[in-house]
């Protein structure tokens, strides 16, 4: 299984992606919009670079939940209560609050990504995108069993027909997502994402906190709430590299041929999915 890209390297796929995210042609007030039918027609409405953009706002969704950028917005809120030493320091928590002020807050977030993926705090409110997880569960077990021998016997033309349809139900589920409003968001939430990193990360308050990284910094200021961070940045990052895969595959979808073998990094990454999310990979 190849190895899991570091986190800096997900972040700067993921600003890469964003930065080519298609314009959003300015809508009709009277429009009405229909969903469009499940399969390869739901599948067709959505490109792929709009795919890669939605898997970057994956990543940011898995690292909201990791406390990212929470834990630095409560830094600055609590900054003229830290007994600091160091004006750099002061002044990055500073900066980072002026910030916070242009950017969108929590529930916001909250609210974009559970329409998006049912992710958050806002999940399973009206609107939430319920049953995306599901969709990438499926679809990460149909990658894992594409090229594997079963277990059971079974044709390679049936595994050949799961991970086709499994396809087609994930890029169906994000193509009738009210997404455009998300991906002009993108950008944003991806420079507030690396400010909170950046602030994090700032060697001054590292020693503040005496501690060695942001991991260590997140467990020091949660306590007994850290939430398990491994887990939602193994998610993220795997969830950015199967959705890849998918926006790689989206324009055979149409095409009876059976799909190309997903990428070994595909594989891999479905595999850590299923791990980290407490589910079994099976073959």
């Amino acid at each position: 299984m190849p190895a899991q890209p570091s986190l800096p390297l997900s972040l700067a796929l993921a600003e890469q992606w964003l930065a080519r995210v298609p314009a959003v042609p300015p809508r009709d007030p009277y429009a009405i919009d229909l969903p469009p039918v499940q399969g390869d027609a739901a599948a067709s409405s959505i490109s792929p670079d709009t795919l890669r953009a939605l898997a970057a706002l994956y990543l940011d969704a898995e690292l909201e939940q990791a406390g990212l950028p929470f834990a630095a917005e409560l830094l600055a809120d609590h900054r003229l209560e830290l007994p600091l030493t160091s004006a750099e320091a002061a002044r990055a928590l500073e900066q980072f609050a002026l910030l916070r002020r242009e950017h969108y807050n929590r529930p916001q977030r909250d609210a974009l990504y559970a329409r998006l993926f049912g992710l958050g705090a806002a999940a399973n409110g009206s609107g939430s995108n319920n049953d995306f997880q599901r969709r990438l569960a499926a679809f990460a077990q149909a990658v894992l069993r594409q090229t594997e021998p079963p277990l059971y016997g079974g044709s390679q033309a049936l595994r050949d027909s799961a991970v086709r349809w499994a396809s087609q139900q994930l890029a169906a589920n994000l193509a009738v997502r009210p997404y455009g409003n998300a991906l002009m968001a993108g950008t944003r939430l991806q420079t507030y994402l690396r400010a909170a990193i950046e602030l994090l990360t700032h060697p001054a308050l590292l020693r503040h906190f005496a501690v060695t990284g942001l991991w260590p910094l997140l467990a020091k200021l949660f306590g007994a709430a850290t939430p398990d961070l491994g887990r939602f940045v193994s998610r993220g990052q795997a969830g950015l590299q199967m959705l890849q895969q998918l926006a790689d595959w989206l324009p055979l979808l149409g095409h009876p041929t059976p799909l190309p073998p997903a990428s070994s990094a595909a594989q891999g990454a479905a595999a850590q999915w299923l791990t980290a999310s407490g589910l079994v990979a099976t073959s």
